[in-house]
């Protein structure tokens, strides 16, 4: 809130001030997390906004974590929020254990969501996240975005950590 209140940001006009000048996002909701978008193809745009976010946080001696992507993005976080809470969480509700858990990801919020699980990097992850997944024993799919996610998927079927009948489903799915 003291973030928000800090950069003038209106969410109902999708504007922020940044030095002085106005600003415009594209908004992406998300529980806990406020991703801005450049609003247009220009992702360099987003560069100058990190930065001031980056004072701001610093500066206020603010709570929260900050990320920039390839596209882009840029998340801000409340710090020790992360994608990872929720395989715990979900450890917890069904009394199983990280390792139990599969996991597909692709950029640089993914790596406590990866963490510990049976996860899979897609093909255009970006390379810390490949090697990250490599580290931790996972597999890298040659496939992109829900193609990787199936092949993650027959990939670990075929490993016997998921019932056989899903590599013909997805397969299907697929043709």
């Amino acid at each position: 809130e003291k973030f928000v209140k800090q950069i003038g940001m209106n969410e109902i006009a999708h504007t922020f001030f940044c030095k002085g000048r106005m600003q415009r996002f594209t908004p992406q909701l998300k529980m806990a997390i406020r991703t801005l978008m450049p609003p247009g193809t220009d992702v360099s745009v987003t560069e100058e906004w990190f930065a001031y976010f980056r004072d701001v946080i610093h500066e206020n001696e603010l709570n929260l974590e900050i990320m920039r992507f390839v596209d882009g993005g840029i998340d801000i976080i409340p710090t020790g929020v992360n994608k990872g809470l929720g395989v715990d969480l979900l450890c917890e509700e069904y009394n199983c254990r990280r390792q139990q858990i599969l996991t597909f990801g692709d950029s640089q919020n993914d790596f406590e969501l990866l963490r510990g699980t049976l996860c899979t990097a897609v093909q255009n992850a970006s390379q810390d996240i490949k090697n990250f997944v490599r580290e931790q024993g996972g597999y890298v799919s040659t496939y992109p975005h829900i193609l990787g996610v199936a092949d993650g998927l027959c990939h670990y079927a075929s490993k016997g950590y998921l019932d056989e009948s899903i590599i013909s489903i997805v397969k299907k799915l697929f043709k």
